[in-house]
């Protein structure tokens, strides 16, 4: 059976992590991520140094890869993800507890 909303696999926290020296040279006002759960895992670990340092993180629909068919890329519901994540600013979401976005007969 598939995971809906799949959460980022040991491999890829040990590839965000890999990347959080050369991320730490940027200088971002805000990071923007889709408000999918490993989208925001890679975020919050790739960019630590600016999480710790208080750069903002903005959920956006529009930064979600893929929409349909696959039960992984349908999202949880909004309230439990800003559980798991409340240091993400999710005021730009507008699907709510049910993911609109996510179809299971077609991919965008």
């Amino acid at each position: 059976p598939e995971i809906q909303d799949s959460p980022l696999t040991q491999i890829g926290r040990t590839e965000a992590a890999s990347r959080q020296a050369e991320v730490s040279l940027l200088n971002p006002q805000v990071v923007i991520v889709s408000p999918l759960h490993r989208a925001i895992q890679t975020a919050l670990i790739s960019f630590d140094h600016h999480r710790r340092n208080g750069v903002q993180f903005v959920a956006h629909e529009g930064c979600r890869e893929q929409l349909g068919l696959l039960t992984c890329n349908k999202a949880h519901p909004i309230s439990q993800t800003k559980v798991d994540f409340p240091i993400v600013d999710f005021s730009l979401i507008s699907y709510g507890e049910e993911d609109t976005l996510w179809t299971p007969e077609e991919r965008e």
